[in-house]
């Protein structure tokens, strides 16, 4: 195994095991292995080795378990001397040692004494490389000298990976070793000729150094079959390599011998993942899929012609793919897939790696390959200008162009390298190539310069091309200068144009980025010896605007001088394919002004194409969406559909995730397409040609990766973009402002707009300039959005609302709040910007009165305003007053709750804000709101109560434990059906919880910044949906082009589809994403939910407790002021905890609503326990003077019953006499009948046996019976016909006959037996059967039987088996007539038997019936004494009644007097206890008041903090407030008793104190505990606490009535414990589900700090009520609940942070095991 540690760790412990498995097999001598399931053979010889370089990237560390098994040999550096003396004598040279010596002293000193860099290589192979180019040499030329030889070698092997500053160092070292040394130059006569050809025929420069580049590139080909061509950008690799190869083809097409074409297989290793690049299995179906790389490998494999193919790798390196090729490019030749299969380098094959820089590679990798070096001097910039000129028509053109290439470029550039900054970074031939292109896109072909040399004269018209010339400069080399807070390097760039280059003049006045040429001004003037100025500002030819009151805040477009100047770039280069760049902050107008240049395209000639690149996309999605506006053309030709040209703009170029080795898959993706103008097709893995497409690209240098790969970003025009100054933005607000203004607004409104303009541009100024973005600020990212956004408010008004400068001046003050002061997260910055607002409202309206300005509430909403306006909507008006919106918002709320599950809301003054502020942003077109807050603030809530105001649908989605990608998609196209297609208003709320899957995030930021998310568009969707709205488009007055129909879908979407983004600024998961996914703020409405203040908690509280019973009315203000005061210290104490302990504890607003809800549940529950108790009391005091009264009454009744005992009695024992009379008399016919009785029974013994014997007897008969009628059943109709017919009967068979006629003779035997006579009698055959049938057998004749048994039974012929052979009717006789002879014989036996019988049956009969009348004698006696029995019973049972009566009585009345003797000290007692329970029940209001604090908040913390809170803060507190509280009272006292603890400490609850408090929080909280438990303390005692003993079940065979009652044996018991489950565990949901709905126990253990957002419900108890019975929602199923149902939640972690969602939804207990 080579390479052994690039596995990875996870699959090295496999491998351990199989190796381990292995060498046990060979220990124990075994021929046969059972290995990963398959049987094989195992030979002793086996051997294992693996070679492994340690310590290089990528590389993994052994297992201990995996080093166990393999012996370790230490490699060490060998005597590469005595390796090179030894080689070069087999190569034949004589002076082998001191030339070895020689090499290694050569190459020893290069590694001294050079540069470092990534790509050099002074190790074993590279020596080994020279010393065989060195034999090869030596072989052909043997006359050579052997040391010009060796020296020939090095220096062809060295020379061209060297970079330029150790060149002239190698020379001199060579110089030293080999003096006197000459090495003679090599013939390439036909190559070189045929590399200035192609150099000619592309128009390129024949360059010395980029001739010997292709001639060192050639000579690496011929020692190595793989090289790697590395350096910058734009220094020649390409050209090198493709200069050569089209050398190749050349000298093949002049038949020159030696030379064939080159095939190129061009694939960017970065633009596909390792599966898509080599092939990979699909891990669920075990499929293999082949890869791009591996399939172009086995295409050139399988070409058997000699034709060379080069895979050539055109991308950066890094240490996964490259480390894949090792086997490739040593001597192996082989590529090695995943599934074994062996991709060999044939002859003809090479590989070229065209690389920037090896940071990445290994040494491994760098000793592999040869290298060629392109040093950025090498080519330069000239030869690219000197071809671009000698393409030019015209000579005197040529000849300008090239003396003004010379006077300004190599000035300007040196200049910038010493003083300026591009705002990315660009090579000088960057800039150059884009100088070019500027002057083609004025200049066009040369036909413009002759056409002015005839008007204007030639010398004007010079002055013209270097006039734009200068423009072209400016642009092409100080477009890419920008100014920060340091410096600003385009005001310097300015400053140095202006200094040197005098010839043609800017005007004085602003710089010179603010001037385009004007033809208009030429020729020029001379004045004072100066040139008048050709340029004219761009401020002259921007457009007026010209407002639009029906279009789309989002869709207005204010031209200015910097969109008209770019807009101008972007007209030059577009049309000649030039991609173009704009790089810039956030919110400085990149994206509005490409927008802008696509609009006003041809839609004839161009489609375009936005894509929003993100962290999430990759190099398949990229592909996926550029590839859907395209269409195959012809063979693997493809290009956007019909005749036109693609424009793709690529918004956020830089976004892509930056892997660990520096590079992003799409811009590799789109670099092989700049490049190469293909890529290779996804699925079939074929190169497809990608024609008329073009590209516009925007990057925010703040964001993503800053910058973008220099090799892509070379082939763009790049232009910074910097934020429009105060002029520009006046131009642009000033426009849109007043054209509001003028659509009918009042004279003194319109004459405010200026001010209001100026106002909003100070004051975003100043905000800008004070609040920067930090870490936790990540947000305060101001800039013209914002201004954007206080104008957009602006636009909402309306003539008939805003009817004074003063409610206009107020609109402003309102949308500047919600602009900026809904986004500040701490009070701090709330006052700061506050002062500041003051401060620019006092400047500008202080005329109109600052409080009246300032006057509360100042609040613009669309929902307190009734009357509709010719919109169809409600006005953007100011509320009069509070009450009005109160009242307002009630009504709504309470509609909603009408319709929809019930919210309980507080609507005090900051939910009512916040309403606003929601309904403000999604009321409008393209609102989207970014709702801020910890959990439990409201934000759902009052999303929701939004919505309904603003009427729209309310969308959530429902996550399960399955939902994923598939699932948003589906739901995202219902969302976007609804809205644009339907055109139903809808709000999807999403929560963070939520975002199961970061992918999410991926279609949220291209639905917030486009509201096209090209991932679900998939062609069919975009057909569907634009043919559902192609009637609203005709409507609308639009061409219904695919184009059109899709911007209007989605349009139609943004308008009706509002999204409510609910996010926690809790952890740095929503920074994380608000960097990933720059929408996610930048399109946003921000509004941050700050904690409720503490009068809102206070009227919250209000609101909950009153008309509570047990709580006074005076009390009520004191308790939620002090509930208030919990929760506020609480927070304070967080804080504190977090800087001395470190650890997190949040509070919510959802904690404290919870803390009110534990309070009130608690005071009730107290409450009722104290009725309880004293209704007990009141009852057992009346009890005791009830039975004071009834002792008396009892001793009365006592005597009565004493008497009626004594008349009992008597009556009894005269009634026993009588008794005993009756009973001899009935014992004397009892003897009587028992002696008739057994008579009767001998009798019937007799009679039983005889009947058995004579049964047994006639059972013998039965059989032969059975024999006559079977043999009756043999015969038939047509038998007895064709037996009759017979003129003489066989032998025998009328015997047969004859018998038959004796047995029917009645008694007599028939004198004809003969034939003739049976013809006779069978003569009726129906007749004849049924006399046979109906023979009576039991009065056969004797005489017939004794005739048969005489004259026929002896005959040996006379049976049915003979008779058969003869007649079958013959032999149904035979047997017939066999039979009744034998039944006969039976019978005679049986009858005298039978009849002996019947005479016993009835002398059996006749002594039954006289045993009969005895019994019934007998019975009549017994009934008789029975009767008197019952008698005496009764008589007996009043007696002894009587006698327990007096008995009971007497011990009544002694218990109730021992009674009430006892319970006289108890009765005072009670009677006092009563009288306290009233003033008890008043002292309720605070013990539980403390113990419901206690429970809410307290478990986070540690005892110290406890105790600071309860007895420092919060009973201090109520005592200040006088709110009624037992004296010394600890919550404790109200959570448990000792009794209980007693228990929680046999069940393992530790004793301490702190432990004992989590075991009452526990037993006592609201929310499911989740336990902080590192040492295992709470998870233990939780087990044994819910440890269920079940006894021994009953059989189901056990039989009660014989064995008596079951009694479970105790040692069969079995012990059930609670179930406990991980969330990592597969199917967890299953055994939630099943605790919920069984009423079980649940233990949640290990969690770590996030909660699978499917369990929400069930921490949150959503249960809903179906009919009688609770349901819960987990995932997308209906769970029964069992309100037995209890969950607990433990976590490992020693100090999680926990966001506050989780603190909410839980009660966070601290087990910690702490000093204190």
């Amino acid at each position: 195994f080579d390479e052994f540690n690039r596995i990875d760790i996870e699959v090295l412990s496999v491998v351990a095991q199989q190796i381990l498995q292995i060498l046990t097999g060979l220990k124990q001598e075994a021929t046969s292995l059972h290995f990963e399931g398959v049987h094989i053979k195992l030979v002793s010889t086996l051997g294992i080795f693996v070679t492994m370089n340690p310590g290089y990237a990528g590389r993994s560390e052994l297992p201990d378990n995996l080093k166990a098994l393999l012996r370790p040999i230490a490699m060490m550096v060998p005597d590469l001397a005595l390796i090179a003396e030894i080689m070069l004598g087999s190569e034949g040279f004589q002076n082998g040692k001191v030339l070895g010596k020689k090499l290694i002293t050569l190459y020893s000193l290069m590694q001294q004494q050079m540069s470092k860099q990534d790509h050099y290589d002074y190790g074993m192979r590279a020596i080994k490389a020279v010393l065989v180019v060195a034999g090869a040499v030596k072989r052909v030329d043997p006359e050579m000298s052997e040391e010009v030889i060796l020296l020939r070698a090095v220096r062809d092997m060295s020379l061209p990976k060297l970079v330029g500053p150790d060149v002239p160092l190698f020379n001199a070292l060579c110089g030293d070793l080999f003096p006197g040394a000459e090495v003679p130059a090599m013939d390439y006569g036909d190559l070189m000729a045929a590399i200035k050809e192609n150099l000619t025929a592309n128009n390129l420069q024949h360059n010395e150094q980029v001739i010997r580049k292709v001639i060192q590139t050639y000579e690496a080909k011929a020692c190595r079959h793989g090289n790697m061509l590395v350096g910058r950008t734009m220094t020649g690799k390409t050209t090198s390599w493709r200069t050569l190869q089209q050398a190749h083809g050349t000298l093949k097409k002049a038949e020159k011998p030696g030379w064939e074409k080159v095939h190129a297989f061009v694939v960017n290793p970065k633009s596909f993942s390792l599966d898509e690049l080599f092939g990979g299995y699909n891990l669920v179906t075990r499929e293999w899929t082949d890869g791009t790389l591996s399939s172009c490998m086995r295409e050139a494999c399988a070409d058997e012609k000699p034709d060379f193919k080069w895979i050539t790798m055109d991308g950066p390196v890094d240490t996964l793919w490259i480390e894949s090729m090792n086997t490739v490019m040593d001597d192996n030749k082989t590529l090695t897939l995943a599934s074994n299969e062996r991709i060999p380098l044939t002859p003809p094959m090479r590989l070229l790696l065209e690389i920037e820089n090896m940071r990445e590679a290994s040494p491994a990798t760098v000793s592999r390959g040869g290298v060629i070096f392109m040093n950025d001097t090498d080519v330069g910039w000239a030869p690219f200008v000197a071809s671009w000129i000698a393409n030019r028509e015209y000579e005197t053109e040529r000849g300008m162009l090239q003396k003004l290439f010379e006077a300004y470029v190599g000035k300007t550039f040196e200049w910038m390298r010493k003083n300026s900054v591009t705002i990315v970074p660009l090579p000088d031939i960057n800039k150059v190539q884009h100088l070019c292109y500027i002057l083609e896109g004025i200049l066009g072909n040369g036909d413009n310069f002759a056409g002015q040399c005839k008007t204007m004269g030639g010398e004007s018209a010079q002055q013209l091309i270097e006039s734009y010339f200068v423009y072209g400069c400016v642009w092409a080399i100080g477009g890419g200068t920008f100014s920060d807070k340091q410096n600003d390097y385009r005001k310097a760039f300015d400053r140095f144009w202006r200094d040197e280059f005098k010839t043609i003049r800017f005007p004085e006045e602003g710089t010179i980025f603010e001037y385009a040429v004007s033809e208009d001004e030429f020729p020029l003037k001379i004045e004072n010896e100066v040139l008048s100025s050709p340029f004219t500002p761009w401020g002259s030819r921007v457009v007026d605007y010209a407002h639009d009151q029906t279009m789309i805040y989002g869709n207005i477009y204010v031209a200015t001088m910097e969109t008209q100047r770019l807009t101008h770039l972007l007209d030059l280069l577009m049309p000649n394919k030039h991609a173009c760049m704009f790089v810039g902050g956030a919110g400085t107008g990149k994206t509005t002004i490409v927008f802008d240049k696509l609009r006003s395209l041809d839609v004839d000639v161009y489609s375009n194409l936005n894509i929003n690149l993100n962290c999430f996309t990759d190099s398949l999605l990229l592909q996926g969406a550029m590839e859907s506006v395209l269409e195959k053309k012809t063979g693997r030709t493809f290009g956007p559909f019909g005749t036109k040209k693609m424009v793709y703009f690529i918004d956020d170029i830089n976004m892509p995730q930056v892997d660990k080795y520096g590079t992003q898959q799409p811009i590799a993706l789109l670099r092989q397409l700049f490049d190469y103008a293909g890529w290779y097709s996804r699925d079939k893995l074929t190169w497809r040609d990608i024609q008329n497409v073009q590209f516009v690209s925007c990057l925010n240098p703040t964001a993503g990766s800053f910058y973008i790969d220099p090799r892509l970003q070379r082939a763009y025009c790049t232009y910074a973009v910097q934020m429009p100054g105060a002029e520009a933005l006046n131009l642009i607000f000033s426009s849109i402002m007043n054209g509001h203004a003028n659509t009918g607004f009042a004279p003194d409104i319109v004459k405010r707009s200026d001010d209001i303009v100026k106002a909003t541009i100070e004051l975003s100024t100043a905000v800008a300039s004070t609040f920067f973005p930090s870490a936790i600020k990540f947000h305060y990212i101001f800039n013209l959005r914002d201004v954007g956004n206080i104008m957009e408010g602006m636009l909402r008004s309306t003539v008939k609302n805003i009817t004074t400068p003063l409610v206009m001046v107020r609109l402003w003050l309102h949308e500047c709040q919600r602009v900026f002061m809904d986004r500040m997260i701490s009070e701090e910055d709330v006052a700061k910007l506050g002062d500041m607002m003051d401060v620019t409202t006092k400047k500008y309206f202080d005329n109109l009165g600052f409080p009246a300005i300032t006057q509360l509430p100042l609040s613009f909403t669309t929902f307190t305003t009734l009357d509709e306006n010719e919109s169809g909507k409600n006005p953007y008006c100011q509320v009069e007053s509070e009450e009005i919106l109160s009242g307002r918002l009630e009504e709504k709320l309470k509609e909603y709750n009408e319709s929809n599950a019930v919210m309980d809301l507080v609507l005090f003054q900051m939910a009512v804000d916040h309403v606003c502020r929601i309904t403000r942003v999604i009321d409008k077109p393209r609102g989207n709101a970014l709702l801020v807050g910890v959990g439990g603030s409201g934000k759902q809530s009052l999303s929701k109560l939004s919505a309904f105001i603003c009427g729209y649908e309310i969308f959530q989605i429902t996550v399960t434990a399955n939902y994923g990608m598939n699932d948003f998609r589906d739901n995202l196209l219902m969302l976007y059906t609804r809205a644009g297609c339907k055109g139903i208003g809808t709000c999807f709320i999403l929560t963070d919880g939520q975002i199961v899957n970061e992918r999410m995030m991926v279609f949220l930021n291209d639905l917030l910044a486009s509201g096209n998310i090209p991932d679900i568009f998939t062609k069919d969707v975009k057909d569907e949906f634009s043919n559902a709205v192609r009637g609203d488009c005709k409507q609308a007055g639009i061409v219904d082009t695919p184009e059109n129909l899709w911007d209007f879908f989605v349009e139609k979407s943004r308008r009706f589809l509002h999204l409510c983004l609910c996010f926690s600024p809790v952890g740095d998961k929503f920074r994380i994403r608000a960097r990933q996914f720059p929408a996610l703020v930048n399109c946003t409405a921000y509004d941050y939910f700050h904690p409720w203040p503490n009068d809102a908690l206070i009227s919250v509280a209000n609101r909950f407790i009153k008309g509570v019973d047990g709580i006074l009315e005076d009390d009520v203000e004191n308790v939620a002021k002090h509930m208030a005061f919990v929760h506020t210290e609480v927070n304070v104490k967080s804080n504190e905890y977090l800087v001395s302990e470190r650890r997190y504890n949040y509070t919510t607003p959802k904690s404290f609503l919870d803390l009110i809800d534990l309070y009130k549940t608690m005071l009730a529950s107290k409450r009722e326990e104290m009725r309880v108790l004293k209704e007990r009391l009141e009852n057992g005091l009346e009890k005791m003077q009830s039975a004071a009264e009834q002792v008396a009454e009892l001793q009365e009744n006592l005597v009565k019953d004493m008497l009626v005992v004594e008349d009992k009695k008597a009556a009894t024992d005269k009634l026993l006499a009588f008794v005993g009379q009756e009973t001899s008399v009935a014992d004397e016919q009892k003897a009587l009948a028992l002696v008739e009785e057994e008579k009767c029974t001998k009798i019937a013994d007799e009679v039983t046996e005889f009947q058995a014997e004579c049964e047994k007897e006639m059972a013998a008969a039965e059989p032969v019976i059975q024999a006559a009628i079977e043999a009756l059943n043999s015969l038939d109709k047509k038998s007895i016909t064709e037996l009759k017919a017979l003129a003489s009967p066989p032998a025998g068979v009328d015997d047969v006959t004859a018998g038959v006629m004796v047995l029917m003779g009645a008694g007599k035997i028939p004198k004809d037996v003969s034939w003739g006579a049976a013809k006779k009698l069978m003569g009726n055959v129906d007749q004849f059967l049924n006399l046979l049938i109906n023979f009576d057998k039991d009065n056969a004749p004797v005489i017939a039987c004794e005739w048969i048994e005489k004259n026929l039974l002896k005959k040996e012929s006379f049976n049915v088996a003979s008779m058969r052979n003869k007649s079958g009717a013959a032999a149904g006789m035979c047997g017939w007539v066999i039979n009744i002879v034998a039944y006969y014989r039976i019978y005679e036996v049986v009858e005298p038997k039978r009849i002996l019988l019947a005479e016993a049956n009835t002398k059996l009969d006749d002594a039954n019936t006289k045993l009969t009348a005895v019994r019934a004698h007998v019975a009549g006696l017994e009934a008789k004494l029975a009767e008197l029995n019952d008698q005496f019973s009764q008589a007996t049972q009043e007696k002894n009644d009587a006698i327990a009566a007096a008995e009971k009585t007497q011990r009544k009345a002694d218990m109730a007097t021992r009674l009430v003797n006892g319970l006289a000290d108890e009765n005072v007692r009670w009677t006092e206890a009563v009288k306290n329970f009233d003033q008890q029940e008043a002292q309720f209001v605070g013990d539980v008041l403390v113990a419901a604090a206690f429970v809410s908040y307290i478990g986070a913390f540690n005892a110290r903090y406890r105790n600071q809170l309860v007895n420092e803060l919060w009973i201090p507190d109520m005592t200040e407030k006088k709110i009624p509280m037992t004296e010394g009272m600890q919550p404790l006292q109200m959570l448990t008793d000792e009794a209980e603890v007693a228990v929680w400490n046999g069940q393992g609850l530790p004793s301490d104190s702190v432990s004992v408090q989590n075991g009452a929080i526990i037993a006592n909280c609201k929310r499911w505990p989740l336990l902080i438990d590192p040492q295992l303390q709470g998870i233990k005692w939780i087990k044994r606490k819910h440890l269920l003993q079940i006894a021994e079940a009953q059989p189901d065979d056990w039989n009660v009535e014989e064995k008596g009652v079951f009694e479970p044996d105790p040692e069969k018991a079995v012990t059930k414990e609670m179930k406990v489950i991980q969330l990592t565990q597969g199917k967890y949901l299953n055994a939630v589900e099943l605790a919920i709905s069984s009423g079980e126990p649940l233990m949640i253990e290990n969690i770590r700090e996030d909660i699978d957002a499917v369990l929400d419900p069930v921490l949150m108890r959503a249960t809903i009520r179906r009919g009688r019975s609770l349901v819960i929602k987990l995932g997308d199923k209906e769970v029964e609940y069992d309100p037995r149902f209890m969950l607990y939640i433990q976590t490992k972690l020693s100090n999680p942070h926990y966001k506050p969602e989780i603190a909410a939804q839980t009660t966070l207990i601290n087990f910690m095991i702490t000093l204190d």
